[in-house]
């Protein structure tokens, strides 16, 4: 039985799963039945969604625990509020916080990961293709 997420990550500092990657991206699909979401309503798809964009893209990969879950809470709480714009701010913070010692462990990168994030939101799905001779 997998372990509780969000009781790991509560309760137990010590807590490292084996893929960052993979847990964080569970806890983004979380995030809206945490916040009162139905299962099976559209927000909930857009975050399984969006979820494996990230998961295909690689967003996080090589990012260590604690950053790919910060990560996930500050892309989450962007996507829900139907901010993306607000990603790109959020990522020249993160590049500042090199200077800062900011609590990132990797901030460059993680700000690489939600410029990523920004551009799977923002980027121009293909429609389908206009019959022929309609060109």
């Amino acid at each position: 039985m997998k372990e509780d997420i969000c009781s790991a990550q509560t309760f137990d500092p010590a807590y490292m799963p084996a893929d960052p990657a993979a847990e964080a991206l569970d806890l983004f699909v979380q995030l809206p039945l945490i916040a009162g979401c139905e299962p099976g309503s559209e927000t909930v798809a857009a975050f399984q969604d969006l979820a494996g964009m990230m998961q295909v893209e690689g967003v996080l990969d090589g990012l260590d625990w604690h950053d790919a879950r910060h990560m996930i809470g500050a892309v989450g709480f962007d996507v829900w509020h139907h901010e993306p714009a607000q990603l790109l701010t959020r990522a020249g913070l993160m590049r500042a916080e090199v200077r800062n010692g900011g609590p990132l462990h990797e901030p460059v990168r993680v700000a690489e990961a939600v410029e990523r994030v920004y551009d799977l939101l923002v980027q121009t799905i293909a429609g389908p293709m206009p019959a022929e001779g309609q060109l």
